[in-house]
């Protein structure tokens, strides 16, 4: 955490139990996973507290969000700290045990991007949305 140097929730639990989801974010859950970087108590669920549905897993202990149109489960590899200063953080390397894909984001067997409207974490407070995407075939 950038002002107390402490582990944030998520990477403490990834360390104790060496699991997780990957839940991709698309426009719609937008507000609801901003929600959950609240600081809530540790024994507080962030599924209840940001009224978030939940479903098991496949492969790994950790719930999943049943709203993610695509999730990666995972093994946590290793945890690389980028720098011991309280802004600096860690690198996670997940090995992926199985991926989840809502079939309505695929066309002709292949995710549609378009369909997506995935959104990127940028710095601060502010974030990114696929709405708008080129095509360039590679060579």
């Amino acid at each position: 955490m950038p002002r107390t140097g402490l582990n944030k929730d998520t990477l403490q639990n990834l360390i104790e139990t060496g699991e997780c989801v990957v839940n991709v974010v698309n426009a719609d859950s937008l507000e609801k996973m901003n929600a959950t970087s609240s600081n809530i108590a540790i024994d507080q669920s962030e599924f209840d507290f940001a009224d978030i549905q939940s479903c098991a897993s496949e492969s790994v202990k950790p719930l999943s969000v049943s709203q993610s149109p695509i999730r990666y489960e995972c093994t946590l590899r290793e945890v690389v700290s980028v720098s011991d200063l309280a802004t600096g953080g860690s690198v996670v390397l997940l090995d992926v045990k199985s991926i989840y894909v809502n079939e309505e984001y695929l066309n002709e067997g292949q995710i549609d991007q378009e369909l997506l409207d995935v959104v990127g974490k940028m710095g601060g407070d502010h974030f990114s949305f696929t709405t708008n995407t080129t095509v360039v075939n590679r060579p």
